[in-house]
């Protein structure tokens, strides 16, 4: 089930998972009490399982729907509500005291440094849930790649100036921490009312970078895997013409994905290569053809299909529940 750990999620109302058992206990003789509370505070069937102590106390969801049913209630309804948070919360976090608010997406933390707007931290949340829950209904599309997000520890930080980082206090080297980072000014919610004047919103490119190389690159390392050999590393090297491990002095003349920031490592070039793709694909780069064309080609959702066709196939595999619809930063 695709939501915020349920201690986690009972935190943004101040209770324990303890104290919401004990409510429950001495409001088990009034189920509308017990349903009203939950369908409000979007607590699910499985949540409340959780809470009673799970399967080894004996309380199962079936067990938990079953109690609600036969009071008159439609248990499915507690299923249908969604556990993200969209509003920037205080917080205590080591390290990132500086990026002040935060909000959880399924268990994956956005901060937000102080100048970046209100407005473009929901729309980076909302962006982030639509990626990972593609259809809206309440669930996210790959569990194992959230989780693989959730234990990896990666975040979003979203800054105003690159100064902020400055302010980043981890006792560990900084090296080490799981990082990805999104501009205040580089998001554009406009982007997505009026695509063909307005600034691409990078919001698309850098969550997406986020979830393919610590979520899709690690539950599926001989698909997705950022190294030689993987399948999308073998569709990639078809497409810059060769297999490049550092960056070419020019690329063949029949490439379509000739990226050339020298800083990048054969891994990064995966991550751009499936990001250009799955984007192509989703009609995000319909629009952009000559502002792109000296790093990508294949643009469109058309073109996307004639010139690579065994990436259009790939992502196209239900298996790995990749987006198929882009994201407009509208989550339900």
């Amino acid at each position: 089930m695709s939501v915020l750990p349920t201690s986690q999620h009972l935190s943004q109302f101040g209770v324990s998972a303890s104290e919401a058992k004990q409510w429950i206990l001495a409001n088990a003789s009034s189920p509308e009490t017990i349903f009203v509370t939950c369908d409000n505070g979007r607590v699910s069937n499985e949540m409340i399982a959780e809470i009673l102590g799970g399967v080894e106390s004996g309380f199962t969801t079936d067990l938990v729907k079953q109690f609600f049913n036969s009071a008159g209630f439609n248990a499915d309804q507690l299923d249908t509500t969604v556990a993200v948070d969209f509003t920037g919360q205080s917080h205590t976090d080591n390290g990132l005291e500086f990026f002040s608010r935060k909000v959880s997406v399924f268990g994956i933390s956005i901060y937000a440094a102080p100048d970046v707007s209100p407005e473009k931290l929901s729309h980076a949340a909302n962006v982030m849930a639509e990626y990972l829950d593609n259809d809206e209904d309440g669930f996210v599309d790959n569990e194992g790649v959230v989780k693989s997000l959730v234990n990896t520890g990666h975040r979003l930080l979203m800054w105003s100036k690159r100064s902020d980082f400055d302010q980043l206090t981890f006792a560990a080297d900084p090296e080490t921490i799981s990082i990805q980072d999104l501009g205040n000014s580089e998001t554009n919610p406009a982007w997505h009312l009026n695509p063909q004047q307005e600034i691409f919103d990078a919001s698309l490119e850098e969550i997406l970078h986020m979830i393919t190389e610590k979520g899709y690159a690690l539950v599926y390392p001989q698909v997705f895997g950022e190294f030689v050999g993987s399948t999308v590393a073998n569709l990639m090297d078809q497409a810059r013409g060769g297999q490049f491990l550092t960056l070419p002095s020019e690329y063949p003349a029949d490439a379509w994905f000739t990226y050339d920031d020298p800083t990048s490592d054969y891994a990064t070039m995966v991550t751009e290569y499936l990001y250009w793709a799955i984007t192509s694909k989703l009609g995000a780069q319909r629009h952009r053809g000559s502002e792109i064309a000296d790093e990508w080609i294949a643009y469109s959702p058309d073109l996307l299909e004639q010139i690579d066709p065994g990436i259009v196939q790939l992502i196209g595999n239900p298996t790995y529940h990749l987006p198929s619809a882009l994201p407009d930063g509208d989550y339900l």
